[in-house]
């Protein structure tokens, strides 16, 4: 195809899906829809105060392979300071480890509106995988819509220190609340184990119902963990509790919860009038 009409076609495309649907998310990955299905993947970035020191620094994948992880995290244990200064900063001041992500999507660019739905099922389910990750270890995080591609990378060696040591003053920041600096650290058995077998067993639950308050109750509590607020925390920690606890309620039998049913109570006021 010629690159006029290859340029139109991307145009049309996407026009298209943005009509389509306004989700900035969906939006965002559309434009990569080849390269997403090329690798038959959708990818993202879960990033917070989760650390994960992989031995192995590979993949690790789900037990149907619905979805892998692999932590991003920089060791500078050994390394010049000047080697990665602005992942040293994220990690060290910020707080900020990336791990990353692909969650498995089979897309068809000539098809937007089935590709609109894949999408949008994919992204419920990697905010699933977000969710869980925050829930299981308590901590701050969330995720970002990525592409995953090759790059050409140049690898430059740090430059030797030609300075003098010298003592400077600096005004270096410390936590304004208790949270915002609190991490957990896991390791590849934590992610093998309990992350992707547990993502695996919610996202494959038959009931519908159950299946999207539980998601929306882990949404919740996952948005806890990334407020500073200890009033706030625990107002989403409550609305947590209470999704889940009203749902379950509401489908005891009236014969547990000890109260008259529906009949019952409309034969009881034809009594009284």
């Amino acid at each position: 195809m010629e690159p006029d009409k290859q340029f139109e076609e991307y145009v049309r495309r996407t026009q298209a899906m943005h009509r389509l649907t306004k989700d900035h998310v969906i939006n965002s990955y559309w434009p990569h829809a080849a390269e997403i299905q090329r690798n038959g993947f959708v990818a993202f970035i879960l990033r917070g105060a989760l650390a994960w020191e992989s031995e192995s620094r590979q993949r690790i994948t789900s037990p149907s392979g619905a979805v892998w992880l692999q932590s991003d995290h920089y060791d500078p244990e050994g390394r010049h300071i000047a080697a990665k200064p602005v992942r040293l900063h994220m990690q060290l001041n910020l707080n900020l480890n990336d791990v990353w992500g692909g969650l498995r999507v089979t897309i068809d660019q000539a098809d937007e509106i089935g590709s609109r739905d894949v999408l949008k099922s994919a992204v419920s389910d990697i905010a699933l995988a977000s969710n869980l990750a925050s829930f299981l270890t308590g901590t701050s995080l969330s995720w970002l819509p990525a592409r995953y591609l090759q790059v050409r990378a140049l690898n430059v060696q740090p430059p030797l220190s030609e300075v003098s040591e010298s003592i400077d003053w600096r005004c270096l920041p410390l936590s304004r609340d208790p949270h915002s600096h609190n991490g957990s650290v896991v390791n590849d058995l934590f992610v093998e184990k309990d992350l992707l077998p547990l993502f695996e067993s919610i996202r494959s639950l038959s009931n519908a119902e159950w299946a999207g308050v539980l998601r929306r109750a882990l949404s919740w509590h996952a948005s806890g963990n990334c407020l500073g607020s200890g009033l706030n925390r625990f107002v989403n920690y409550w609305e947590t509790i209470e999704l889940m606890g009203h749902f379950l309620y509401s489908k005891l039998p009236f014969t547990v919860l000890g109260v008259p049913s529906k009949a019952e109570r409309q034969s009881h006021l034809r009594d009284i009038f």
